[in-house]
């Protein structure tokens, strides 16, 4: 598999081409928009899923920040 980064850049330029090329109706350029979000999408997965395999993901680190609140809120 592709690294992410590089994915997502290939997918910019895509979305970029679809964009400035092949958009001659609106719902070209609905789909093109949707598929640009969805790549940042995935890109922005990608990079939690990074940081979880380093022990870091950003939803690991709020449950945390929960249970630490809940902790005090019973004490």
């Amino acid at each position: 598999m592709k690294s992410p980064k590089k994915t997502a850049v290939f997918c910019e330029f895509l979305s970029v081409y679809i964009t400035h090329y092949i958009v001659q109706t609106p719902l070209y350029l609905i789909i093109s928009m949707i598929y640009t979000l969805s790549t940042f999408i995935f890109y922005i997965y990608f990079a939690q899923l990074k940081k979880a395999q380093k022990g870091s993901d950003f939803f690991t680190l709020f449950l945390e920040k929960a249970q630490v609140h809940e902790k005090s809120k019973n004490n």
